[in-house]
């Protein structure tokens, strides 16, 4: 693969949206641009936005595709978009294999190398998302019961095998894929997320406010969320949880917040607001059922925030001040928190200088499998 002066990054979701893959879509597309490589971003339109792009304030392009309709419609829009802006990039970098990739796959006519970014499992979260609660370990575990998830995995490895490199972000999730898909090894590269770079923020810690921040979806376990809370709340009613984000369970949220159970509910912020929010919080509560790979952790442990995350976790060794809980199980959720609500256990949670790891590192192991 020759040497990339120009990159287009074919994201799902990019700022104002929230999430770990907008944020990292964002600082690599920048750094990247810093090194003046060009490139142009295109992503799913975040709903909040009225602009078609929002390149007057960035140093490279962004172009935003309409993520309304039917989903073949929004895939041919993103197709088009990607379509149009190729002749000028060396190579796609894709950051989804199924909203992003297929698209680029089925209907353009690319002759350059296709890169994609693995995260997280959409299969796995599609089918949380229909009401199958598990972990990702337990759900290769059962195995797909019904021809139609038989046909999703199918498309699934097709779309993962027909990627010139596949680059994971922690050797958990290479290991669950390599075990069940049909992949080639020479194709496959682990460039873990870099250790946030967070100056000291002078912000008054608020001792009784827990946070959430994410996507509002279900493999986020926000259901259990919501009622470990609750359970919770009766026990310690100063206490108080804020959620910020927004997703398909928003309403569940909302109602939550109506019953006067100590819960803030904010739908969006900007990245430096959100660290300030960290920074000033209690503990950050992790509850997803598996955290592949929670850059919000590493922020955290940054800002040296005490942490509540699921058992299932793919960078453990990376977080410090953390306790672990089972994420399918309400008592083991409750008794963790439980033990945050006590001073003297937080004070005692050991406290460790973040590794370094710079978005630089990343850049520079990111040029170099897209050029190997």
């Amino acid at each position: 693969m020759k040497k990339s002066r120009s990159i287009l990054i074919a994201a799902g979701i990019f700022p104002p949206d929230i999430g770990g893959p907008s944020t990292y879509a964002f600082q690599l597309a920048n750094s990247l641009a810093k090194r003046g490589i060009k490139i142009t971003v295109i992503a799913y339109k975040p709903a909040a936005l009225k602009q078609k792009s929002i390149s007057a304030k960035t140093p490279f392009k962004v172009i935003f595709v309409s993520r309304n309709g039917f989903f073949l419609m929004r895939w041919l829009g993103y197709a088009r978009a990607v379509q149009k802006e190729i002749s000028e990039h060396d190579l796609v970098y894709s950051f989804c294999p199924v909203s992003v990739s297929l698209p680029v796959l089925l209907f353009c006519n690319i002759k350059k190398p296709i890169i994609v970014r693995l995260g997280g499992d959409f299969l796995w979260e599609a089918a949380v998302a229909k009401a199958r609660v598990c972990t990702l370990q337990e759900f290769y575990k059962k195995g797909f019961p019904g021809i139609y998830e038989k046909i999703k995995k199918r498309v699934f490895e097709w779309s993962l095998q027909h990627h010139d490199k596949l680059i994971f972000t922690t050797d958990f999730l290479r290991t669950i894929f390599v075990h069940n898909y049909r992949l080639q090894n020479e194709k496959i590269a682990v460039i873990n997320n870099p250790y946030p770079e967070v100056k000291p923020i002078k912000i008054r810690r608020d001792h009784n406010q827990f946070l959430f921040i994410g996507r509002l979806i279900p493999a986020k376990n926000i259901e259990r969320l919501l009622r470990v809370w609750t359970a919770l709340f009766i026990r310690y009613p100063n206490f108080r949880l804020k959620i910020i984000g927004d997703g398909p369970t928003v309403g569940m949220v909302k109602k939550f917040v109506q019953n006067n159970i100590g819960i803030l509910y904010q739908n969006s912020l900007s990245h430096d607001k959100i660290l300030k929010e960290i920074a000033k919080a209690r503990a950050l509560i992790l509850p997803m059922l598996t955290e592949i790979s929670p850059n919000l952790g590493l922020e955290a442990t940054a800002l040296s925030t005490p942490i509540l995350c699921t058992y299932e976790c793919g960078i453990k060794k990376d977080l410090y001040r953390t306790i672990y809980f089972k994420p399918l199980s309400d008592d083991d959720f409750l008794k963790k928190w439980l033990l945050m609500c006590d001073d003297k256990f937080l004070n005692n949670l050991a406290t460790k200088k973040i590794r370094k790891r710079s978005w630089e590192n990343i850049v520079d192991e990111t040029l170099l499998v897209l050029q190997t």
